[in-house]
């Protein structure tokens, strides 16, 4: 049973690593990880016996490359963001500079 449910836990994050480099939503996967993760956390199993589990099919190694996917993808969306951001101003200090008059385009 243990076992079972690790392996899902399993297939659900691999799915969620290749989402998320695909820009995928992951959104409803990452409810069925947490509802795996529930239905582990009550079963009445010692938690050696669960960490036995979780280290023999190498789940913190895939629980590492997930954080550092999810890390790798907010520093593309923040990067992103400040491009527009610094878009914007551009575009904003240009149009404030062409309403104002200029004196090399007075009419005499």
């Amino acid at each position: 049973m243990i076992e079972e449910l690790f392996e899902s836990y399993k297939e659900v994050t691999f799915k969620i690593i290749n989402d998320i480099k695909a820009d995928n939503d992951v959104e409803k996967l990452m409810e069925e990880r947490a509802s795996i993760v529930n239905e582990i956390e009550k079963l009445n199993i010692s938690k050696e016996e669960k960490k036995r589990v979780y280290d023999s099919l190498a789940l913190k190694e895939m629980d590492t490359e997930l954080e550092k996917t999810i890390k790798l993808e907010m520093m593309q969306v923040k990067e992103s963001i400040q491009k527009l951001k610094n878009t914007r101003a551009a575009h904003t200090s240009y149009t404030s500079s062409m309403r104002r008059e200029n004196l090399f385009v007075r009419k005499v």
